[in-house]
């Protein structure tokens, strides 16, 4: 009987310490998941600010976008104008140039005639 209860209180002995170990393992365990989850806040707020600031630059760059866009088309308008005022002064040369050789061969014949 004395060997059966030693026995007994061998493997309660094993038992105690293998739950000892278990609890210190999940205690340690549960530190471990703590620190991990804790640094994954952090990368989390670091990667969260990131994305906050990008999609501000992106809005910026947006609004640029938009305002060369207009100040392009007000310069497609401005060269259509200065074209169309380059064509009509070019117009009025061609006409005073024409009108002046009509004047030169007038002046022309009337010298002839004067002679």
């Amino acid at each position: 009987m004395e060997c059966f209860a030693n026995s007994v209180n061998r493997k309660l002995e094993v038992i105690s310490n293998e739950i000892s170990s278990i609890k210190e393992f999940k205690a340690y365990s549960i530190l471990s998941l703590e620190e991990v989850v804790s640094d994954l806040k952090k990368e989390k707020l670091v990667l969260s600010n990131k994305n906050d600031k990008l999609e501000k630059e992106n809005k910026d760059l947006c609004v640029s976008l938009s305002e060369l866009r207009a100040k392009v088309i007000d310069l497609q308008d401005e060269k259509a104008s200065l074209l169309t005022a380059m064509k009509l002064i070019q117009r009025e040369g061609k006409d005073e140039l024409e009108e002046n050789k009509k004047r030169i061969e007038a002046l022309e014949n009337e010298n002839n005639n004067l002679r």
